[in-house]
């Protein structure tokens, strides 16, 4: 907050939080980093409204895969998977990565330029993907309710698991 002032002397302004695409679909073994970065979502969400009087705009880039080091140190199967109970959701988890996220990884670079891109914009949304996968699910989110989300991203993973155990 001490840079309010600074941003309101120098304004136009912007904010830049950075949160993540997993806060708009169920990811399992990943609630808490999910809920760290919801926890920025929504402080975004209502510093957008405190700081636009004063000619500050908010951005959230909420990426997907990018090749980081935080990336390839996921690619690790989930934890879960040493529980009996959860080994089957773990596999699934890891298999659907390898097969859905994976495959639209995008350069640091190319997703660095999405970035300065979204908060060079003088006017727009909020939120902004800056990779295939993060903007496809921003689409989705925008377009439809949480259990049509939860119906395309959560649900075949429950339905895949229980098909497995049976």
């Amino acid at each position: 907050m001490a840079a309010i002032p600074v941003l309101r002397a120098n304004r136009p302004a912007v904010i830049c939080n950075v949160t993540s695409s997993s806060i708009l679909a169920s990811m399992p073994f990943y609630s808490a980093y999910r809920a760290s970065k919801a926890a920025v979502s929504a402080l975004g969400d209502s510093l957008r409204v405190e700081v636009a009087p004063f000619g500050i705009r908010v951005v959230e880039i909420l990426p997907g895969p990018v090749d980081t080091d935080m990336f390839q140190l996921s690619a690790e199967a989930p934890a879960g998977r040493q529980f009996d109970q959860y080994r089957a959701l773990a596999g699934t988890t890891e298999r659907l990565r390898k097969e859905h996220a994976d495959p639209m990884v995008v350069a640091p670079a190319a997703a660095a330029e999405l970035i300065v891109d979204a908060i060079l914009r003088d006017e727009g949304p909020l939120r902004y993907g800056c990779d295939p996968l993060s903007t496809g699910l921003l689409d989705l989110w925008r377009q439809s309710d949480d259990e049509t989300v939860f119906a395309l991203t959560g649900q075949p993973l429950i339905d895949e698991v229980l098909g497995a155990e049976t």
